[in-house]
């Protein structure tokens, strides 16, 4: 078995006409603009913004850049009841439960705020309020139907519905525990990329969809699948033989349901199948379409692949219309490599899946030095997404390997959990296979090999130079 050692990345000049990537490159990409606060919440009219500055919520007129003040939230803040000091055990998202969490009616004149957990229903033209809940028990994503007359919310790891009227509750779903999570994502996305709600309303506000994850023994391996429940709690599975994660539900005008799947690599909506077991993938380009929001017929996905950072497009029958454009002029200067797919058969005869960049300038038939970067989790995958290393890297005169080994998301459950008590054996198999690889194609040098990861990446770094 071929060895690898940690090493340092050494400099390498690099000719080329366009500009090499560099350190400085990351500090010029497109990170948010400057002048006007950040906007907390869009008004439909799409001309001015709530903010919160201290604890007070202003509203924003982009034409006159003036903001007022909108409404105080010192008493409603006062009302919520304090969750108990000791809630047993930290999660990733008690660090998230205190801040407060807001979402706009569709005629924007009422605001759903949650304090300390409870949920309040501000009237944004007379600054009065109504108190929804006021339980010592933390609710939390709290999302307005569209008719505006329930409110649904997570409560633990169930879903429940409270009508605005009455104020009574139903619990929607029952089967959530700590071994099984409704309408909430499992660990890697809160901790890792701040994602958290999970569940979406239909058009007509008679159900929900949301996300249902693995039980507990599962949670470092979890594939999340479609569900949908109605008023009356009753669930059902649409495109139940969809072997892949989902994440971010959106309902269409129509009654059309999708979500964000992860497969292979590749991050795309898919509309599934609510009466089926069958789903249509509704982008075919290579690429991740990392998050998305609808409103009002439109649909708004952030979209990056291999040579562009993510820009925000419009989704338009089965096609993206580029909308932003804050880092064209920077990547038409840079001297960019492509990202190739790479597949192998591990130890054990499994097929496992990579990437592969090659370094500017690199010459067939003269192997180079390799970097074997490992991703996370280990539930994620390396994808078809800008990644500012793999091209930093690439102007030093390195390849770069990166393995969705046994136990990454976008193979299907039974590739992600077969690592389940047994850590360090499989991905091994699976890196190493990898890089034996790339040093067959004559791409990477098999005496200059450097391996490195991020989170459970860095752990497996250390049981893969331990095993060589």
């Amino acid at each position: 078995m071929r060895k690898l050692a940690l090493i340092f990345l050494l400099a390498s000049c690099v000719s080329a006409q366009k500009k090499p990537v560099t350190i400085e490159t990351l500090s010029q990409t497109a990170r948010g603009g400057r002048g006007a606060p950040p906007p907390e919440l869009w008004m439909p009219d799409g001309k001015s913004f709530l903010v919160r500055q201290g604890n007070r919520l202003s509203l924003y007129d982009c034409a006159t850049q003036r903001s007022k003040a909108a409404i105080s939230l010192d008493e409603i803040d006062a009302a919520a009841v304090a969750p108990p000091a000791d809630e047993g055990p930290a999660d990733w998202i008690n660090r998230r439960a205190g801040l407060g969490s807001m979402q706009l009616s569709a005629s924007g004149k009422e605001l759903l705020y949650i304090a300390r957990g409870d949920i309040f229903l501000v009237h944004l033209d007379t600054g009065k309020w109504d108190q929804i809940t006021k339980t010592p028990v933390i609710e939390r994503d709290a999302r307005l139907a569209p008719d505006g007359k329930t409110i649904a919310f997570r409560r633990g790891s169930d879903l429940y519905a409270v009508d605005v009227a009455s104020k009574s509750e139903t619990r929607l779903t029952r089967d959530g525990a700590d071994t099984l999570r409704n309408g909430g994502l499992d660990w890697v996305y809160p901790e890792e990329l701040e994602l958290n709600a999970a569940f979406w309303w239909s058009p007509d506000s008679k159900s929900i969809a949301y996300t249902q994850g693995a039980e507990l023994k599962l949670l470092e391996y979890s594939q999340s699948r479609p569900a949908v429940v109605t008023l009356d709690g009753k669930v059902s599975y649409p495109a139940a033989k969809l072997d892949r994660a989902v994440r971010a539900p959106i309902y269409s005008p129509d009654g059309h349901l999708s979500y964000l799947v992860g497969d292979d690599r590749n991050q795309y909506p898919a509309e599934v199948e609510l009466a089926g077991d069958g789903d249509k993938r509704l982008l075919t380009q290579q690429g991740a379409v990392t998050g998305w929001d609808a409103a009002a017929g439109h649909t708004a996905v952030l979209y990056t692949n291999d040579s562009s950072p993510a820009e925000i497009y419009a989704q338009e029958n089965g096609a993206l219309r580029k909308l932003t454009s804050h880092n064209d002029a920077l990547m038409a200067e840079l001297d960019l490599v492509p990202v190739e797919d790479v597949e192998f058969k591990s130890k054990d005869g499994t097929d496992v899946h990579g990437l592969l960049t090659r370094p500017t300038d690199f010459k067939a038939g003269t192997p180079v030095p390799m970097i074997l970067y490992i991703h996370g989790g280990p539930n994620g995958q390396d994808e078809h997404s800008f990644d500012f290393m793999r091209q930093w890297v690439a102007t030093k005169g390195y390849a770069e390997l990166n393995v969705n080994y046994r136990g990454s998301s976008g193979r299907g459950q039974d590739y992600s959990k077969a690592i389940a008590a047994d850590w360090g054996d499989k991905e091994v198999q699976d890196l190493l296979a990898g890089v034996d690889k790339v040093v067959d194609m004559g791409v990477a040098d098999p005496n200059r090999l450097a391996v490195t990861g991020w989170s459970y990446g860095g752990i497996l770094t250390d049981y893969t130079v331990a095993s060589t």
